[in-house]
């Protein structure tokens, strides 16, 4: 008896939950125009500085490769988005632009900047207790919470920029028909830059990953770069 009651009750919530499932904007085709020019204006205002680590006089490009390649297991720890990691990398350079950091610092800076990029991409971002934990208890709560409010200061509170991913979903939906080789290659492609950053610094996000889909599309599926994006 109970059971004939309950079927129709799941039923009905099955129905509400894939009716008020969210659809990306992303996904609608009478924006996409408007996001992209968009997306392609404050990637310029949002760019980091060509060679700012020149400017660094106590890090290198190398202590900023290890930085980032560690953000990478962070969010694979924590379970984060891909565009986690990019906001977190963006907030580093145009940090860096700015502020000269020793390298005791360092990671440091980029804890505080992780930390301020799930706060602005995630759901439940980990709390600032939880990327203490992370670093080994090598720095605690409370430098980590005003290492934040200097990057905040700093960015001018503009959290919001275009990254490689962000482009990447956007030239995805062209895609036809879908192929997962060509979407995880590309991703891949486009953490890479994330690494090694100086040689990129002077290319566009938009330019960066759109050479990387091209590529990946031409070796993977033989297929040029799609007509609807011309």
């Amino acid at each position: 008896m109970d059971g004939s009651f309950d079927l129709p009750h799941t039923m009905d919530m099955l129905i509400v939950l894939e009716e008020e499932k969210p659809v990306s904007v992303n996904e609608v085709p009478d924006y996409h125009e408007d996001i992209h020019m968009y997306l392609r204006e404050m990637e310029v205002k949002c760019k980091p500085q060509v060679g700012y680590m020149k400017k660094q006089p106590d890090i290198t490009n190398s202590m900023r490769a290890v930085l980032a390649d560690w953000l990478v297991e962070v969010g694979e720890e924590y379970k984060l988005q891909n565009e986690t990691l990019h906001l977190a990398v963006n907030y580093i350079g145009r940090f860096l632009s700015s502020v000269s950091v020793l390298r005791g610092k360092l990671q440091l800076e980029g804890t505080a900047s992780m930390l301020l990029a799930s706060k602005f991409e995630e759901i439940c971002p980990p709390e600032a207790g939880e990327f203490v934990y992370i670093t080994d208890d090598t720095f605690m709560k409370k430098p980590v919470l005003r290492m934040e409010h200097l990057v905040l200061k700093v960015l001018a509170f503009d959290l919001a920029a275009p990254t490689v991913n962000q482009f990447l979903t956007q030239y995805f939906l062209h895609q036809q028909p879908a192929n997962c080789k060509v979407e995880s290659l590309a991703t891949f492609s486009g953490e890479l830059s994330l690494i090694d950053a100086d040689p990129y610094l002077k290319y566009l996000p938009s330019l960066i990953i759109g050479a990387a889909f091209h590529l990946v599309l031409c070796t993977v599926t033989g297929q040029s770069w799609p007509e609807s994006l011309v």
